[in-house]
């Protein structure tokens, strides 16, 4: 069968490449080999499905390894496509082909491929194996019976490998930016000492180093072996100066024994003296004196060595009682070890405890997330009872119909200390019933009304920015003309009763939550817009009434009255529009509280500035 060979390559090595290949042809007489050819040449690949299909037709596939193709993400892919493949048909065979001589394989290809078939192409003798394998391989087949347990192993190898390279890759760039940052050494979390950053395992006990924290039962684990590190060093030590105990001993008792024999010559030469003086003696009287004196000095000699005898005696009998001594120690050093061994067992004890606490607080969190969801669910049907949904130019957006009513204006007691001049007095509001935008208009939505977007942080669910009142005018104009609506800017009063959820007002400090970090966008958790509807919606489900953009209303700005009002729409005039419930820009939460008021001119254009509908 023709391309029964796949031939997986380096565009840099085409050259050596088609030379081998045309080789291989002549001497397996025929067209055995695939290799992608016009995809390289012409400069565009062919499909993958293609490449796939030679790869699962083929019998034999040929890794050409060189410094090149061992770093293209291309090659790699045919090459774990075929690592995968082949595990399924053990008649099949993934051979690497070393064509580059100069290069050797390292790290994590290494660690991947090194058990597998290495030719070197310039060796003789490795070339003429692999044609012999090659003419084997294409003329015999057998029958595998576990394709897919040796699929599954292949698999898992592959998983395993991909998460050390993962690991090693996010340790190298961990200590490449602390390198950065200047440090130089990395502590042991076994023993604490501190090793070179570059260091991978510890140069004191051997331990591995890592940047990563341990998990709890991991702290666990390293505790123990610090225990048994700290414990080998004692039993280290001990035993160390037991063995220097027992070498001074040797060394006491051979000088003991040395003592002994040179006494014993001693004896024997004082023995042989007195028997000379006994022969001389009888000789002549006149060497008896001389004799005698010799033999006062040898007994004065054996006093001497006596003396020095009792002295090592004495210290000898010091030592065994050193000996004894650590004999105790190390009976201490057992029961020690047995106190460890307990230890270990009640931390085993321990995780086992946090391992359950773990698995029961993974419960509870899944049974609070199906109840979160089963309340989102029944809040969306709920939803869809009443939201208006309309449609502009193929973009759909909803307004919230609101209930009207009476509410206390301005800076209501919830404010605290927090309510500026101009939200004051508080005054009682009537209003009728309205609709209101559910988000703030955005930049699709403009963009399908009025042709383009002004926006500087574009995003097509950001709110659209960077207009003025008059825009929004000129918006809601072409607005209502394309769909025979009324639409218009919330009055003020409007806008506000909206913001604190209407007749189901909850008298949150911001719109839906006393919380600002869960309902708005502002300076202190962004730096521009955001798409609407992305944090909690308050009690009438409208979003982002606080943060992301200030919005404009109808009204002229101007100081409140205290006395009762209802649907009121403003001062008759003034110089500016009224703008309310803050941005992402604004520095304090203080600026997006629901009775806050702001204020500017009606021409007036920025990226904090956007509006929501009202009908």
């Amino acid at each position: 069968m023709a391309n029964e060979i796949f031939i997986s390559y380096k565009r840099e090595d085409l050259e050596k490449v088609k030379a081998i290949k045309t080789e291989l042809d002549e001497v397996l007489k025929g067209e055995h080999c695939w290799m992608d050819l016009d995809g390289i040449e012409s400069g565009n690949r062919v499909s993958q499905d293609k490449i796939n299909k030679a790869i699962e037709e083929s019998t034999v596939f040929l890794f050409m390894m060189s410094k090149s193709s061992v770093v293209s993400d291309i090659c790699l892919q045919e090459l774990m496509k075929a690592n995968q493949e082949y595990a399924k048909d053990g008649n099949k065979h993934l051979v690497l082909v070393k064509i580059d001589p100069d290069y050797e394989m390292i790290g994590m290809f290494k660690m991947m491929f090194g058990n597998r078939d290495i030719i070197n192409f310039d060796d003789k003798n490795q070339h003429d194996k692999l044609i012999r394998d090659l003419r084997k391989w294409l003329l015999f087949s057998e029958d595998d019976d576990f394709p897919e347990m040796r699929k599954r192993v292949e698999e898992l190898k592959y998983d395993y490998y991909l998460l050390l390279a993962k690991q090693e890759a996010i340790e190298i760039e961990i200590r490449d930016k602390q390198k950065l940052l200047g440090k130089t050494e990395i502590d042991c979390s076994v023993c604490g000492k501190k090793n070179d950053i570059d260091s991978r395992y510890c140069q004191q006990c051997g331990n591995i180093l890592t940047f990563f924290p341990p998990h709890s039962f991991e702290e666990n684990r390293l505790k123990l072996i610090r225990l048994n590190w700290k414990s080998n060093q004692e039993v280290g030590s001990y035993r160390s100066l037991l063995a220097s105990l027992e070498n001074e001993k040797k060394n006491k008792e051979n000088q003991m024994k040395s003592k002994e024999s040179l006494l014993q010559s001693k004896d024997t030469e004082i023995q042989n003296l007195c028997q000379q003086l006994e022969e001389e003696k009888k000789q002549s009287s006149s060497m008896q004196s001389s004799l005698e004196r010799e033999l006062k000095k040898s007994q004065t000699d054996y006093v001497t060595l006596k003396q020095k005898y009792d002295e090592e005696s004495k210290a000898y009998s010091e030592l065994k009682k050193k000996m004894e001594e650590i004999k105790e120690e190390e009976k201490k050093i057992k029961e020690e070890e047995k106190k460890i061994k307990e230890e270990e067992k009640e931390i085993k004890e321990e995780e086992k405890k946090i391992k359950e606490e773990e698995k029961k607080k993974k419960e509870e969190e899944k049974k609070k997330k199906e109840e979160k969801e089963a309340k989102r669910l029944a809040a969306e049907e709920e939803k869809k009872k009443y939201v208006k949904e309309f449609t502009v130019n193929g973009v759909s957006f909803n307004m919230i119909p609101v209930e009207g009513g009476t509410f206390q204006m301005g800076a209501t007691s919830e404010q605290g200390s927090d309510a500026y001049s101009d939200e004051k007095p508080v005054h009682s509001v009537t209003l009728s019933d309205f609709m209101i935008g559910e988000t703030e208009v955005t930049q699709e939505l403009w963009k399908a009304v009025m042709g383009n977007n002004p926006s500087k942080f574009k995003g097509t669910k950001n709110p659209v920015e960077c207009v003025s009142w008059n825009d929004c005018k000129d918006f809601i104009g072409k607005l209502n003309s394309l769909t025979g609506k009324d639409f218009r800017l919330p009055t003020e009063a409007e806008w506000e009763f909206a913001a604190r959820g209407g007749n189901k007002s909850g008298l949150f400090k911001y719109s839906g939550s006393n919380e600002i970090d869960k309902v708005a966008w502002y300076q202190g958790n962004s730096n521009n817009t955001h798409p609407v509807g992305k944090k909690n919606a308050n009690e009438l489900g409208l979003y982002d009434m606080s943060g992301n953009v200030w919005e404009w209303c109808e009204d002229w700005y101007g100081d409140y009255s205290s006395s009762p009002q209802t649907n009121p729409k403003g001062p008759n005039d003034g110089s500016d529009r009224v703008i309310r419930g803050g941005s992402w820009s604004s520095f304090s939460a203080w600026y997006c509280r629901v009775p806050y008021r702001n204020n500017r001119t009606q021409d007036v254009r920025c990226n904090i500035l956007g509006f929501r509908l009202a009908l």
